[in-house]
Formats: C-alpha cells, sequence, structure tokens
C-alpha cells in the first residue's frame, strides 16, 4: 500500500530524464554521483507524491479509478502518510545536500513546491494547470545537469522546454481518455473547459515545439549527429501523428499519443546517453 502512495510510475518517469541532464551535462561518467543523485531526487519526488496522494483524496473519492486508493478508504492512517512523506524528503534532501550540491538540492524541493502548491491549487481552480504542473515535471533533468557539475545556462532552458512541451502532449492526452472521470471531480482541464478540439490543436502546437527544442539542444550541447538525426525523426514522426489523427475521437485520440509520448521521452534519453558515450569514446 505504501509503494502505491509514492506513485513508482511517475518515479521512473522523472528518473528517465534526471539521467539524460546528467549525462548532457557529463564531461566523464561519474557513477557514483549518478546513483547519489537518482536516489535522492527519488526520494523528494516519493515525498511530494505521498503529499499529493494526501490533499487529492477528496478528488480520488470522486473518481472511479482512484476511489479504492488507500488514503480514500482509510486503510492507511492520514498521520502515517505524513510521517512516511516527511521521512522520505528529508532523507532525499541530506543525500543530495552531502553528495551533490546546494543548487541541486535547491532545484529538487523548487519541483516538490511547485508539484504540491502551486500545482494542488491551480487544479482546483484552472485549466491552465497543466501548464503549471508541467513546470514541475520539467525539472529532473535540470537536476541532473546541474548534479552533473553545471550552473543554470542556456543548456538548461532548452533541457526545461523540452520537457514542458513533452509534458503537455502527454497529459493533455491523459486528460482527453479520462475526461470524463476528471469532469465527474469537478477538475477544470482544458478538454473540459475550452474543449477536444482546443486539446488538440494545443497537443500538436506543442509537438512542434518538442521538435524545435530538442534539435536545439542537439546542436547547443554538441551531442553528435547520431542524437540529431535520430531524434529529429522521432519529433517529426510524433508531430505527424498528431496531425494525421486529429481527427479520432477524444479516448483513441489521447491514447495514441499518451503511448507514443512513453516511447519518445525513452527514446530521448536513450540518444542522449549514446551519443555522451559514443562522443566520449571518440574523444
Amino acid at each position: 500500500m505504501y509503494l502505491q502512495l509514492i506513485k513508482p510510475g511517475i518515479i521512473r518517469g522523472n528518473l528517465v530524464s534526471a539521467w539524460a541532464g546528467f549525462f548532457v551535462g557529463s564531461a566523464i561518467f561519474q557513477p557514483k554521483l549518478l546513483i547519489s543523485m537518482s536516489v535522492g531526487l527519488a526520494l523528494i519526488i516519493a515525498s511530494a507524491c505521498v503529499i499529493n496522494n494526501i490533499i487529492d483524496r477528496s478528488i480520488d473519492a470522486l473518481m472511479e479509478r482512484t476511489k479504492q486508493r488507500a488514503l480514500v478508504t482509510g486503510r492507511i492512517p492520514l498521520s502515517h502518510a505524513w510521517m512516511f512523506a516527511v521521512v522520505l524528503a528529508l532523507m532525499g534532501s541530506l543525500l543530495l545536500l552531502l553528495t551533490t550540491s546546494l543548487l541541486t538540492l535547491l532545484l529538487s524541493l523548487t519541483g516538490m513546491v511547485l508539484y504540491i502548491v502551486v500545482y494542488g491549487y491551480a487544479k482546483r481552480t484552472t485549466s491552465a494547470s497543466t501548464l503549471v504542473g508541467s513546470l514541475s515535471g520539467a525539472l529532473p533533468p535540470i537536476v541532473g545537469y546541474v548534479a552533473a557539475g553545471n550552473g543554470l545556462d542556456f543548456i538548461s532552458l532548452l533541457l526545461l522546454l523540452i520537457l514542458i512541451s513533452w509534458q503537455m502532449v502527454h497529459f493533455y492526452g491523459i486528460a482527453l481518455f479520462r475526461k470524463s472521470e476528471y469532469a465527474s471531480a469537478s477538475v477544470p482541464l482544458l478538454p473540459i473547459v475550452r474543449g477536444v478540439k482546443r486539446t488538440k490543436i494545443s497537443m500538436i502546437l506543442y509537438s512542434i515545439m518538442f521538435l524545435l527544442s530538442t534539435v536545439s539542444l542537439g546542436m547547443v550541447a554538441n551531442l553528435g549527429i547520431f542524437y540529431s538525426v535520430t531524434l529529429s525523426l522521432v519529433s517529426i514522426y510524433w508531430t505527424a501523428l498528431a496531425i494525421k489523427n486529429r481527427n479520432l475521437d477524444a479516448i483513441p485520440y489521447g491514447k495514441l499519443m499518451f503511448r507514443s509520448s512513453l516511447g519518445v521521452l525513452l527514446l530521448w534519453s536513450i540518444c542522449i546517453i549514446l551519443s555522451r558515450t559514443f562522443i566520449d569514446f571518440l574523444s
């Protein structure tokens, strides 16, 4: 039950993007640093997910998919969940502070606050909540980049844009195929407030933004021809998929773009790791 509270899927996805940022920023491979950054960040994300479960339990009770969660049914006492979250956050913060840098820790905690406080409020009040939430989800690759020994610069900005644009397509896909669930819980997501057509147009525009920012990263970070060619093809395909299938109904279109987004993020991260490894081997 406690494993469900930390949302392992969210942790995995965030770590994949954090590893990509780490490899972008690494002059040489630092396995111990990568491990400590990954564990520390995972603990902080896990804490944020537990607190999100605590805050969202009233919404979860209204949705078929989430109404059996442990905090909704009372199988886990609220006090235990808070204690669990605090311990996770303290452990993660201490590990990052001792093994990485203060900036790495501050960025991780900033993502946590954005997710819990800012997104937690926006989710209940505005259709722009998805964009607000994407800011916290876009920080892990920057955490990885900074943990590798870099500061905040143009490359970190490109990493931010890449993850924001990817997340917008990813989460709008979820919003489309779970539209009725969110509507029953009175969550004002874009397809509910502005309609399915407006959501599809936004997804296409964000997929184009993903294409431009990923290609720009390859040039600015000197990731090599393998990354540039592969990600150009992947990004063009993803945009074409969004455009070609725009006349599908909301549920199949949402599922298509959601599932394809998982592959796109994984390929993006793998291409960065392979490109950095290949470039280091040649040098």
